[in-house]
């Protein structure tokens, strides 16, 4: 495991976007070994790699010397199979992404590849009105049903924080496996669909399981969003007291949390 002490920056340029900051990070390449003038003779041999990013983003790159702020994390990386160039991590603000999923990166792909970076996510499974009464109920062990999934149409949000994106889509059940496979459209449309059950003037209790998303635009959610539900861990969070966590169960066509943690 590596130690955080020996960790070097790596030499990075930022730039700035209506839409936020753009960082481009030279993978391997410390930060201490370069001034302003030989970072920029650096950056020079990625000419080509910034004009495709430019076009990308239908935007001039003005970058400059500078450290990372990483906060919205690295979304891809563009790698050279050359020899001699570093990889470009490419780290990019939550509405600049955003604005970019109908468009292409054209890179040439017999120089480069692209290495889309995973975002932590989890659904939403939907929401359960519980009275104070109701919640002095819940035990270690207690079974609490969620109402949602007892449903036809099992409506659920795919949520990744770090890119204040929100997906809704239908969780279809697979009566002889119990999994589910989610069914979403690609990463477009209204990133903000179903936002408000989770704002903070929202204090009813939902339904979360975690997850992970590929931040490629053009990806198909369907490929890596597929849980096999039945004893997946999920937690009922109240924003206003304590949350419960455990497996989620099979309950004749739907689903119900099997409590085993109460998180104060």
């Amino acid at each position: 495991m590596s130690n955080l002490k020996d960790y070097q920056p790596e030499l990075c340029f930022k730039a700035d976007l209506p839409g936020g900051t753009v960082d481009l990070i030279l993978s391997g390449q410390p930060e201490s070994e370069f001034n302003p003038v030989s970072a920029t003779l650096e950056l020079g041999k990625y000419e080509p790699l910034i004009q495709a990013l430019e076009a990308w983003l239908d935007h001039g790159l003005d970058l400059t010397y500078g450290k990372s702020t990483f906060a919205s994390g690295t979304l891809f990386s563009i790698v050279p199979k050359e020899p001699g160039l570093s990889a470009v991590k490419v780290s990019l603000a939550p509405a600049t992404w955003v604005a970019q999923q109908n468009m292409f990166l054209n890179i040439d792909h017999s120089k480069y590849s692209i290495e889309w970076e995973h975002q932590q996510a989890f659904l939403a499974l939907g929401e359960v009105t519980l009275t104070e009464s109701d919640r002095l109920k819940l035990k270690e062990q207690s079974l609490l049903l969620l109402p949602h999934s007892f449903q036809t149409d099992w409506m659920v949000d795919l949520i990744v924080p770090a890119l204040n994106y929100c997906q809704t889509g239908l969780l279809v059940k697979d009566p002889f496996y119990w999994q589910g496979l989610l069914s979403f459209p690609a990463l477009r449309g209204d990133h903000t669909a179903g936002a408000n059950r989770l704002s903070s003037e929202n204090t009813s209790c939902y339904f979360e399981i975690s997850t992970e998303l590929l931040a490629d635009p053009k990806a198909d959610l369907d490929q890596y969003v597929n849980h096999k539900l039945n004893q997946t861990e999920c937690i009922l969070n109240t924003t206003t007291g304590s949350n419960y966590a455990g497996p989620l169960v099979r309950v004749g066509p739907g689903y119900g949390l099997r409590i085993e943690h109460i998180i104060n």
